[in-house]
């Protein structure tokens, strides 16, 4: 139901519109709102902007499920951050056991 609508996820209080935007969709990316922005400034840009808190468990909680993930399709992951990871999947491309590398790849995503 958010889809269509301009999301933030922001740290600090969001009554005082003192948050600082964490991350941004892209409806709300284009009204030229941005991450590391002031709540307060980013609703003068995009006044129906729709705010949620940063909730810290659940995010560290899904991000370690997706690394999990990630290292069962492959011991080669590069972590960038919480939520970014380079895999290096040559090996699970080149594996003849597999009839369908690219199934496996889906499936760890879509987990």
């Amino acid at each position: 139901e958010l889809q269509r609508l301009p999301v933030v996820i922001c740290w600090g209080s969001e009554k005082s519109n003192s948050g600082e935007i964490s991350c941004a969709n892209y409806v709300a990316r284009k009204s030229g709102v941005k991450a590391g922005e002031w709540l307060s400034s980013a609703k003068e840009k995009c006044p129906t902007l729709i705010s949620f808190p940063f909730e810290f468990e659940k995010y560290t909680e899904t991000a370690m499920n997706m690394y999990k993930a990630l290292f069962r399709l492959t011991p080669h992951v590069l972590g960038l951050s919480c939520d970014e990871a380079y895999l290096d999947v040559s090996q699970v491309v080149a594996d003849a056991a597999l009839a369908n590398p690219f199934a496996d790849v889906n499936h760890v995503v879509s987990e």
